[in-house]
């Protein structure tokens, strides 16, 4: 154990802590602080660890980011998880674990963070279900952290899970209301907001674990290829391509240079994959307004029957559903089993008249041909 000054690559001195850490393959350690005294106290810490062997000493200087991807996923998701799992504890961490709480201690990492944090996310719109396979991935990261920095308890236990019952009925969402909310966009000078709608409305995708991390690469021919994870397993399915769809991604393309097969659909404004707040911040700001123009319940005072881009899907589900496709069809389209198909959208299969069957391509055409629909 020992502290060095030394100069940093912008000229300031930086005091190095290094030391040898025992138990753990013997590997030599350091942190660096802009401050002596933060150093001298980080090392006596140290050598008091040594002696007492109490690694809690460190624990409010492990962050939960840091402690993820320096100990937990290395040392034991990767050597004890299936790769099926780990592109599922990948998602939960990357969209909603490490960006709201990665930056805390692990002793700042109490029951009511925990707590107000689920809270956060179901404000935000996120389904139940998520919330609750959320909350194990971060109970599984805090079970560990206690056995590693000797923490009194794992907070994640000690708060209510939310209940998974059905808590909203899906909105169904026209194409005639797709329309309007593309246009209201369109309306605003925002093309990437109109191609997400379009993309989320007329090929159906879960929008944060299949819409927004879409690249180029997997819009093909006649279909696109969606790759997510369900309950830990990796799915893939090819959804049929729209004509509709296909030319407003063209025309989305050509107006971002055309960009290579490896970048995102739609990136977010700064051409990027999205953050959780990108993602949070467009539903609040652009998605409410034009769904709220396009006379959808979109206030904060409409509760649960307040839409989401989610219901989007519904959109996709009812054009194949009028198309007189089979469930089983529709279901795999959509990524669905059949019985969730049926249930969610019972209302449109008992108002559906199969001699009224239209084609997909033509219940859109004649929306988009309107004058109401080319004028916005």
């Amino acid at each position: 154990m020992s502290v060095h000054s030394e100069r940093a690559r912008d000229g300031r001195t930086i005091y190095r802590v290094r030391w040898r850490e025992a138990g753990r393959g013997t590997a030599n350690r350091s942190r660096t602080f802009d401050h002596e005294n933060d150093a001298l106290d980080f090392d006596r810490r140290v050598r008091r660890l040594k002696q007492t062997g109490d690694p809690a000493l460190l624990a409010d200087e492990m962050t939960l980011r840091q402690y993820v991807y320096a100990e937990w996923w290395p040392n034991y998701v990767e050597r004890r998880l299936a790769l099926s799992t780990q592109e599922g504890h990948s998602i939960d961490l990357e969209l909603r674990i490490v960006p709201r709480l990665g930056h805390l201690p692990l002793t700042q990492l109490r029951p009511s963070v925990i707590e107000r944090f689920a809270a956060d996310l179901e404000r935000a719109g996120t389904g139940r279900a998520t919330i609750v396979r959320t909350l194990a991935v971060l109970q599984g990261v805090m079970k560990r952290a206690v056995r590693d920095y000797n923490l009194p308890s794992n907070p994640v236990k000690q708060i209510d899970k939310p209940s998974q019952r059905r808590e909203r009925e899906p909105i169904l969402i026209s194409v005639e209301q797709v329309e309007a909310i593309r246009g209201w966009c369109l309306g605003h000078g925002d093309l990437r907001s109109a191609t997400l709608v379009s993309l989320l409305a007329y090929a159906g995708p879960r929008p944060e674990s299949d819409g927004l991390p879409l690249k180029w690469s997997a819009i093909r021919e006649h279909t696109i290829l969606f790759r997510a994870t369900k309950r830990g397993v990796p799915v893939e399915r090819a959804t049929r391509l729209l004509d509709a769809l296909a030319g407003d991604l063209a025309t989305w393309r050509s107006a971002c240079g055309d960009p290579p097969d490896g970048a995102p659909v739609i990136p977010n404004r700064r051409g990027e994959p999205w953050a959780d707040y990108d993602w949070d911040n467009w539903r609040d700001r652009t998605f409410r307004s034009a769904a709220g123009a396009a006379g959808l319940p979109a206030g904060k005072d409409d509760g649960p029957k307040r839409v989401r881009p989610r219901d989007l899907r519904s959109s996709f589900a009812t054009l194949l559903i009028y198309e007189g496709q089979p469930p089983q069809y529709v279901a795999r389209q959509l990524g669905h089993s059949a019985a969730t198909l049926l249930r969610d959208y019972a209302r449109v299969w008992e108002d559906f008249d199969p001699a009224d069957r239209m084609d997909a391509e033509e219940q859109i055409r004649r929306v988009r041909s309107r004058p109401s629909a080319a004028s916005d």
